[in-house]
């Protein structure tokens, strides 16, 4: 005998599906299958964030090792020349997600996602991908741009260069994912 999953067959007991528990199957599924993607949105939203974190954490441990080394040194002047540079150059690794040194025109074909040093602003900019979930204060809500900026403390004698810093140029922060 031969199993029809949409008919009764005569004689038997067994039933089919019916058109009603088919939908009410496919509609359960397509929930499941929304909050799914939903979920996994989320993931990759929160999977951008922290790599752009990390990268600015191992950009922000370069600089620290570099400016170390030129004040043990004593050369100042080095340190001095790191400010409003590219932090990326002091890497040995670069991401691979870095596009290099562009001009401000081709700074739009940069794809989101992505760093890129704006060589005439002197910034360190990341496309963001996903724009959304980004607020920012800057007139291209769609990137971040950092600098390298000195960082002075107060001693007796006046201000005194303490090192440098990575900050963003805008404030900016990720929404958060409910």
């Amino acid at each position: 005998m031969r199993a029809n999953f949409f008919t009764r067959t005569t004689g038997s007991n067994s039933r089919g599906f019916t058109l009603f528990e088919l939908v009410v199957v496919i509609s359960v599924v397509s929930v499941l299958a929304f909050f799914a993607l939903d979920r996994y949105y989320r993931l990759l939203v929160e999977v951008e964030r922290t790599a752009m974190e990390h990268n600015l954490g191992v950009m922000r441990s370069a600089l620290a090792m570099e400016v170390t080394a030129s004040l043990v040194e004593g050369d100042r002047a080095a340190v001095q020349r790191l400010i409003g540079s590219n932090p990326m150059d002091l890497l040995v690794e670069l991401p691979h997600n870095y596009d290099g040194s562009v001009s401000s025109l081709t700074a739009r074909t940069v794809a989101p996602g992505r760093w890129y040093f704006d060589a005439s602003g002197r910034q360190l900019v990341y496309k963001v991908q996903h724009q959304l979930y980004l607020e920012s204060k800057s007139r291209n809500s769609g990137s971040i741009a950092f600098t390298v900026e000195p960082l002075y403390t107060q001693r007796m004698s006046g201000r005194y260069l303490a090192g440098l810093r990575i900050q963003p140029v805008n404030e900016y922060r990720w929404l958060t994912i409910d």
